[in-house]
C-alpha cells in the first residue's frame, strides 16, 4: 500500500543558499519544496481508512499525522472526538523519539556519545518504538536510559551528554531573536487562509505583519520557560526540556501543560491542529453537497519555519560568520529548526567588481 501511495511523490527538500560578503551573510534564499498533492490523494480512501494511511505515508511524525487526520475527519463529519490517553501517550512517545533521534543525527559530530550513552539511546528508541505500537512492556526502563543521557536532570554534570549538547550548540554569530510563536490563537486565521487560497497557502504560509515560528523553542518561549544560555544553546535546551516532559508524561508523572490537540467544526468541514515534535500541524477537511469528503489540505510546521521570509531565513540573514564555518553553522541552525525533509546548505562568496 505504501509503495503505491508513494509513487509519483517527491520526498521534498529544503535548500538553503547563502551568499557571503567578507565575514557576513549578504543574503539567504530558502526554498522549501515539500511533497504536494498528498492530502488530496487521501480522498481516494474511505474516511475510516485515512488516519492509518496518513500515519504510514509520512516518514516523520506519522503518529501526529494519523491523529490529526482522525480528529479533522470526525469534525468534518459532525462528530466530536476528545483527545484520549492513547493519543497523548503516542504523541509523547513520538515527541521524545523524534527529538532524541534528531539530536543523535544532527549533533553526533559536535557532541559524540560514549559507549554507555549510545547503548542507552538505542535502548530508549527501541522502547519508544514499542510504545508507538501500543506495547508498553519495559516502558519503566525509559527513565534509566534518559538519566544515562543526562536528560531531565535538575543540574546535569558538565560531562553528561545533555550538557555537552548545550555546550556544542553555542554560536555567538547569530542574534538572539525571540520567536513569534504560532499558537492556537492563530488557528482561525490559518484555516481561513487555507479555505481561501488552498495549496498556494500551504506552499507559502504567512500571516499579515508576522513571521511565525513553531516547534520546541517557540513553544518554550510562549509558555515562559526558563532556558539557559543564549541563541543556539537556548534552542537546544528547549528540545531537551520537551524530552524530559514527554518522558514524565509517558511514566504518568505529569499531565500535558498545554493542549497538544485542538479540533473543531468549520463551515462545511472540520480541522485539527496537533503539536508535533517539529511544530503545529494542520489537517483541514471539507465536505461536498452530498456530505462526502471533497477537499483535504495539510499544512506542516516546516512550511512556516523555512518560508522564504520565515524565521530561519530571517535569523540566518543576520549572522556574522567567517566563510570557513558558514556552511557548518547554517546547517546546525537548520538542524535545530528540524525540517521534516532533507536539507541542503550551499554557501557562496559574493563576487566583487
Amino acid at each position: 500500500m505504501r509503495k503505491s501511495l508513494d509513487q509519483g511523490f517527491d520526498n521534498g527538500r529544503v535548500t538553503i543558499r547563502a551568499r557571503m560578503t567578507r565575514d557576513m551573510v549578504a543574503d539567504v534564499v530558502v526554498d522549501c519544496a515539500r511533497p504536494r498533492g498528498v492530502a488530496s490523494t487521501l480522498l481516494r480512501f474511505a474516511p475510516a481508512e485515512i488516519p492509518a494511511i496518513a500515519g504510514r505515508l509520512f516518514a516523520l511524525c506519522g503518529q501526529s499525522q494519523a491523529i490529526a487526520a482522525r480528529h479533522a475527519i470526525a469534525a468534518a463529519l459532525g462528530r466530536t472526538v476528545e483527545a484520549n490517553a492513547m493519543d497523548l501517550r503516542r504523541l509523547a512517545a513520538e515527541r521524545l523519539s523524534e527529538h532524541l533521534r534528531s539530536c543523535l543525527i544532527g549533533w553526533s559530530r559536535a557532541a559524540p556519545l560514549n559507549a554507555l550513552e549510545l547503548a542507552a539511546a538505542r535502548q530508549a528508541l527501541a522502547i519508544l518504538q514499542r510504545v508507538l505500537a501500543d506495547q508498553l512492556d519495559g516502558l519503566q526502563d525509559i527513565d534509566a536510559h534518559m538519566a544515562a543521557l543526562g536528560v531531565g536532570a535538575a543540574a546535569p554534570a558538565d560531562t553528561a551528554w545533555s550538557a555537552r549538547l548545550i555546550a556544542a550548540a553555542r554560536d555567538d554569530a547569530f542574534p538572539d531573536i525571540s520567536p513569534d510563536a504560532l499558537s492556537p490563537a492563530d488557528d482561525a486565521a490559518v484555516i481561513d487562509a487555507l479555505a481561501r487560497s488552498g495549496d498556494s497557502f500551504v506552499a507559502r504560509p504567512s500571516l499579515p505583519g508576522r513571521r511565525p515560528e513553531t516547534g520546541a523553542y517557540a513553544r518554550a518561549i510562549a509558555r515562559g520557560a526558563d532556558l539557559p544560555g543564549s541563541g543556539f544553546s537556548r534552542r537546544m535546551a528547549a528540545r531537551l526540556i520537551e524530552m524530559a516532559e514527554a518522558r514524565d508524561l509517558l511514566l504518568g508523572r505529569a499531565v500535558a501543560s498545554l493542549p497538544w490537540i485542538s479540533s473543531g467544526m468549520i463551515e462545511n468541514g472540520g480541522y485539527a491542529a496537533v503539536e508535533t515534535p517539529r511544530g503545529r500541524l494542520y489537517h483541514v477537511v471539507w465536505r461536498n453537497v452530498d456530505n462526502a469528503l471533497a477537499r483535504y489540505l495539510i499544512l506542516a510546521p516546516t512550511e512556516w519555519n523555512f518560508a522564504a521570509d520565515g524565521p530561519f531565513a530571517h535569523l540566518a540573514a543576520q549572522a556574522r560568520l567567517p566563510a570557513d564555518r558558514a556552511t557548518d553553522s547554517l546547517a546546525r541552525l537548520a538542524a535545530l529548526f528540524d525540517p521534516c525533509v532533507a536539507c541542503e546548505t550551499r554557501v557562496d562568496e559574493a563576487q566583487h567588481a
